[in-house]
């Protein structure tokens, strides 16, 4: 069986990606499962893997890497390749077009949130055999929507080999992520005086950054993306413009990040409220045994059992708080960290794996068969008690003229669109 997986259009440096069970190897969440995967994929002789992409990845195992120049080659080369299977995130105008005058079978992986013109797209195009959802919580999402008829949810695989306890040392903090707004660093900056106010030692170590999944130009520190820089800087920097001596830039790192979490008290991700559909971060922080504090929102349900691997705060006073308690809370500290470590397990290589060859064997053979899952709770979140609302008018009254959230929520922003361009 040929597959391919198409890792993006975003060019960068070579990335060695031959020891992936040890870590990331300093891409993003979503390359890096998608690297993972390929990876235990090729390790079966039934499964012939091309990994296709703009950026250069020297892969390990029998997985063969691809070089492309952008979205407008993809389904040529797969053509080329008499490939069975393409996997593929991204879902440009181009890409578009192309898979619906083709003959191949697709598996979209959606790694992020969708619109309701993706969603009109996946449910009408008969070459999309399917739509894959990284969290029950993104699931649940799209409960009201056509796309669910083709929706599973396959939860995002991640590869524990460290097995060295972690050194708590009771001051470090350290977040990871791209340093855009859409990852929240901002907040965590706003809040961190605050911080070093109760824990006078304090630190925190930042890996990442505003480069993390494009180029862009940088601004004068150097850190992340020019206007977004100008929005967080002033809370890090001291009255000469230099920024203050507990915190601390690392930049993009590989697997050697894990070094980091072992010698770390506690792990900060995404305070955005906005963009995680799982939090692979998480999950990585939670190898080493490091709890985490987050939003209480959107994906961080599937990756944080709340009060036992991590907290998950309604608002930045209460992350800042719990922050400064698990700094101060060795014995909770301990045990989060410890609980953190045995509930990923779900997430491992041997579990998840599996789920993927089962989905691929029966799209080759045209035999699979989808059915719609229960929604899980919380209710209230992502207004969840409406999308199951009108699952129930659309699917079991069988009204499908009234529109799905997703429709609504599409309308309206075309509409916000339409009103700011014609009075900018």
């Amino acid at each position: 069986m040929n597959i391919a997986i198409y890792c993006g259009k975003n060019p960068g440096p070579a990335v060695d990606a031959t020891n992936l069970e040890k870590g990331n190897p300093g891409v993003g969440g979503t390359q890096y499962v998608m690297l993972l995967l390929a990876h235990y994929l090729s390790q079966d002789p039934k499964y012939n893997v091309s990994v296709l992409s703009v950026r250069p990845y020297f892969l390990s195992g029998g997985g063969k890497f691809v070089p492309i120049s952008g979205d407008s080659e993809v389904v040529d080369a797969c053509e080329r390749m008499r490939t069975d299977i393409l996997i593929i995130r991204d879902h440009s105008e181009v890409i578009r077009r192309d898979i619906a005058r083709s003959r191949l079978k697709v598996v979209y992986w959606s790694h992020n949130y969708v619109y309701a013109d993706f969603c009109r797209f996946v449910a009408r195009t008969p070459q999309i055999k399917c739509n894959v959802f990284v969290g029950k919580q993104q699931y649940d999402r799209y409960i009201d929507n056509d796309v669910i008829r083709k929706s599973v949810t396959i939860f995002n695989p991640i590869n524990d080999s460290c097995d060295v306890p972690r050194s708590d040392d009771g001051r470090t903090v350290v977040y990871v992520g791209a340093l855009a707004a859409v990852k929240g660093f901002c907040e965590l900056c706003r809040i961190w005086p605050g911080i070093v106010k109760k824990v006078p030692g304090a630190r925190l170590l930042v890996i990442g950054s505003g480069q993390l999944y494009e180029q862009t130009k940088l601004g004068k520190y150097g850190i992340a993306e020019e206007h977004y820089e100008k929005q967080f800087i002033p809370f890090i920097t001291d009255s000469e413009g230099k920024i203050i001596p507990s915190v601390e830039f690392l930049g993009i790192l590989g697997d050697e990040k894990t070094d980091v979490f072992l010698n770390s008290s506690v792990g900060v991700v995404n305070l955005s409220r906005n963009s995680e559909t799982f939090g692979m971060v998480i999950v990585e922080m939670a190898t080493a045994g490091l709890p985490v504090v987050t939003i209480r929102k959107n994906g961080h349900f599937d990756t944080v059992v709340d009060g036992k691997t991590g907290v998950l705060c309604s608002s930045l006073t209460d992350v800042q708080r719990n922050i400064i308690e698990l700094l101060q809370s060795p014995e909770r500290n301990e045990r989060y960290g410890r609980n953190a470590k045995k509930f990923i397990r779900k997430f491992s290589p041997e579990i998840i794996v599996p789920q993927w060859k089962a989905l691929l064997d029966a799209v080759y053979a045209d035999d699979l068969k989808i059915a719609c899952c229960e929604p899980s709770a919380p209710f209230s979140s992502d207004l969840k008690w409406l999308r199951c609302l009108l699952r129930f008018v659309r699917f079991r009254l069988g009204l499908s003229f009234v529109p799905s959230l997703t429709d609504l929520e599409y309308a309206a922003i075309k509409c916000r669109n339409l009103l700011i361009n014609k009075w900018s």
